[in-house]
């Protein structure tokens, strides 16, 4: 009985998280993100203020459930390709394409708003951990297999590498909407493995 506890408070901690999420998804798709308050978001998820602030701490912080399922979107397009190592992140990479071009202008204001927050952290493992440990996966089987080298650096600094500068091709495209982000991606993941496949 001790044991079921536990799952349920995370069952329903999850719950309450998606709600919230959710919530915020529907107002941002009825309004700019600069229109939408904590307040909105919360009568919407019908939860009080501690609550919201309790999981995410700031508007912005949704961004870190978008991230959480795009990583989970990137593990189910590399577990249903597999492939390669350099296969598997070029799939990373156009999962992470796809996710932002078709992303609402209010996602991209979040975006913005969470990297730009001076009180924010915004290093890779704080923005993308479940992303960092798929790389990393990916990155240490692949330098297991010899399909890529570096692993005198180690498969979670190189990943913690890769998932920046694919987060920063995103960034660079939040300043110029008219490249196309698709084409962008697949040339600085290629870039990428040039070199961590050269022996």
């Amino acid at each position: 009985m001790d044991d079921a506890a536990p799952n349920l408070r995370e069952r329903k901690r999850a719950r309450t998280r998606e709600a919230i999420y959710e919530a915020a998804m529907e107002l941002f798709e009825e309004r700019p993100y600069a229109e939408v308050t904590v307040e909105d978001i919360c009568e919407r998820a019908e939860i009080g203020r501690a609550t919201f602030f309790r999981f995410y701490g700031a508007k912005g912080a949704l961004l870190l459930e978008f991230n959480r399922r795009l990583a989970d979107r990137a593990r189910a397009a590399v577990d249903a390709e597999g492939g390669p190592a350099p296969q598997r992140l070029r799939t990373v990479a156009s999962v992470i394409a796809d996710a932002w071009a078709d992303s609402s202008p209010a996602m991209r204001a979040m975006a913005f708003d969470m990297l730009h927050r001076p009180d924010t952290p915004v290093g890779g493992e704080t923005l993308h951990p479940e992303l960092i440990a798929l790389v990393a996966e990916i990155v240490a089987d692949g330098q297991r297999r010899g399909e890529l080298h570096g692993d005198q650096l180690g498969a979670d600094f190189v990943a913690t590498v890769v998932v920046t500068i694919l987060a920063a091709c995103v960034a660079h495209w939040f300043d110029t909407p008219d490249i196309d982000l698709r084409a962008a991606m697949g040339h600085t993941v290629e870039l990428m493995l040039s070199g961590l496949q050269q022996g």
